[in-house]
C-alpha cells in the first residue's frame, strides 16, 4: 500500500506544526534556547578581565610615550609597539 502524495504533504504540514509548536518548550527543557546563568556570569567575569587588560595596555603605552617624549623631545609613537623609545633607539642605531 503506497502513501499517496496529498498524505505525505498532510503529514508534512502536521508535522511542521506540530514541530514549531513544541520546538520552544524542547529548548527550554534542554537550556539551549537561554544561556544559564552561570555561563552569563562567565562572560561577565571574562568581560571584566579584557577591560583591565586594555586599561593597563593603555597605561603602559602612555608611560611609553612620556618616556620617548623626555628622551627624545618629542612625541614618536609608533603603531604596533609597546614601547615608543625602544622602537627610537632600534631605528637610530
Amino acid at each position: 500500500m503506497a502513501i499517496a502524495q496529498e498524505d505525505l504533504e498532510l503529514i508534512k504540514q502536521q508535522l511542521g506544526t506540530y514541530v514549531k509548536e513544541h520546538l520552544s518548550n524542547w529548548l527550554a527543557e534542554q537550556s539551549l534556547g537561554k544561556p544559564p546563568v552561570v555561563y552569563e556570569l562567565e562572560l561577565r567575569e571574562r568581560m571584566v578581565r579584557v577591560e583591565e587588560e586594555l586599561r593597563h595596555q593603555r597605561e603602559l603605552m602612555q608611560k611609553c610615550a612620556k618616556m620617548g617624549t623626555a628622551k627624545m623631545g618629542t612625541h614618536h609613537v609608533f603603531p604596533g609597539t609597546q614601547c615608543a623609545s625602544a622602537n627610537n633607539r632600534a631605528s637610530l642605531g
